[in-house]
């Protein structure tokens, strides 16, 4: 490696020469920096985790410096809950299901195949953070504007299930017949609400699938 290229690494990396290990010695599965106290191992799953977090990151921002604005500019715009529940929905599926949740797989070998399964869901999610948010300026109402996105934005948030499946049968080379019906089910559902643009319809799905993901999260992740 030329002595040009190693001082453009670690000026870019931000750590003092003597303090970067060469990248010959880093293994296939760690990349390894020398700390005060040793060596630390950066593992597959905290380089998968990182990545995911930063991209859902990004969609979390959206949605709430969005929902701020809303309350902000309240008395200038009538607020539909149809869109308040659809962001509420993002956040709870965001933050429990492809955060938290994620620790499930802790014990993976990861694969490139294995790592696109998990960062394709969460682009996803967080570009349908751009869709459902409430554009104060445009001149159209929230729900009008939820309405127009929401094909875009439900297609979206059916492949998260969707890739879920395809990941557990990838990790575990087993078909979880009630776990994938009820993956299947929710891609339907979710579909279904991209086509049929009906208020008192979509009041309905969201609101069981808001009950049902609040009830799992206090009944599997305690």
């Amino acid at each position: 490696m030329s002595s040009r290229l190693w001082e453009v690494q670690q000026a870019a990396l931000g750590f003092p020469y003597s303090k970067l290990l060469p990248i010959e010695i880093c293994t296939e599965r760690t990349l390894l920096l020398e700390s005060p106290s040793g060596v630390d191992e950066l593992t597959q799953f905290e380089f998968v985790q990182v990545t995911i977090a930063i991209i859902l990151g990004l969609g979390l921002t959206d949605i709430l410096r969005n929902l701020g604005e809303q309350f902000r500019n309240r008395s200038e715009i009538e607020v539909s809950w149809l869109q308040v529940g659809a962001s509420c929905m993002l956040l709870l599926v965001i933050l429990i299901y492809n955060l938290w949740g994620f620790w499930g797989a802790l014990e993976v070998n990861w694969t490139l195949q294995l790592f696109m399964l998990q960062v394709s869901p969460a682009i996803a999610l967080a570009l349908s953070a751009q869709l459902i948010k409430v554009d104060i300026s445009s001149g159209k109402t929230p729900e009008a504007q939820y309405f127009n996105n929401c094909t875009a934005t439900f297609t979206l948030w059916a492949t998260a299930p969707l890739f879920s499946m395809f990941f557990s049968l990838a990790t575990t080379g087993n078909v979880n017949i009630a776990a994938d019906a009820a993956r299947i089910g929710v891609a339907i559902l979710l579909v279904s609400l991209g086509l049929i643009k009906n208020r008192i319809y979509h009041t309905v799905v969201l609101s069981v699938l808001l009950l049902s993901a609040t009830s799992v999260v206090f009944f599997e992740f305690q």
